[in-house]
């Protein structure tokens, strides 16, 4: 809860500074895909990956974008003695300052920014049961957008990111005590910080 009126607190302080100084604002929305990877390696083949897609609104303030995601991500861990998998659905509060550049009818810009990730609801496996909250987490993301004029209110919003996210509670306390058995679930080979790209495609509306 504090993090979603923290971000609301944001998003009205982008919005009155875009007010104040006359900058172009539009809104609008659409869907997202998403793929991150961990593999450490070492003596033992392991692999942990993710796969999430969803949907996604965006405030856009010429120099800050704000976004609120939806979406459902399924983990898939893979070692030599077989795999398991864990879904989730997550709310995605993400904040992103970017740079336009405009070449008329079409505008290019880079993004860096961050995201948090709140677990909404976790189907995990039988032998596993771990609070929503404990998989919460922090991305930092940055890649680059473009903007294309499909009339003079609407156009076409495209963007590529890379993200690399911060270990969560459960993980953080997974390495504190090292177990056995379990560790290697979560955190193989001590190195699962996830990362990977994320594509959005939607429709801007200027305002």
């Amino acid at each position: 809860m504090k993090k979603i009126a923290a971000f609301l607190c944001v998003l009205a302080a982008a919005g009155t500074f875009a007010y104040a100084q006359n900058s172009a604002m539009s809104a609008g929305g659409g869907s997202l895909f998403s793929m991150s990877f961990a593999s450490p390696g070492g003596s033992q083949e392991v692999t942990l990956q993710e796969i999430d897609s969803g949907v996604f609104i965006f405030f856009d303030a010429a120099y800050i974008e704000a976004s609120v995601n939806i979406y459902r991500g399924t983990y898939k861990y893979t070692d030599t003695g077989g795999s398991d998998t864990l879904s989730q659905t997550n709310l995605g509060l993400a904040i992103f300052g970017k740079y336009p550049i405009d070449l008329g009818g079409i505008t290019f810009f880079p993004l860096l920014g961050f995201e948090s990730q709140v677990c909404i609801t976790t189907t995990q496996p039988y032998n596993f049961s771990v609070a929503a909250p404990n998989f919460n987490a922090l991305w930092f993301k940055a890649g680059l957008g473009c903007d294309y004029s499909l009339c003079e209110k609407l156009y076409l919003r495209t963007e590529i990111l890379f993200g690399r996210k911060l270990n969560n509670s459960i993980e953080k306390e997974i390495l504190k005590d090292n177990s056995p058995g379990v560790i290697s679930f979560f955190m193989p080979g001590k190195k699962s910080f996830m990362s990977g790209p994320t594509v959005k495609i939607g429709v801007g509306c200027r305002l």
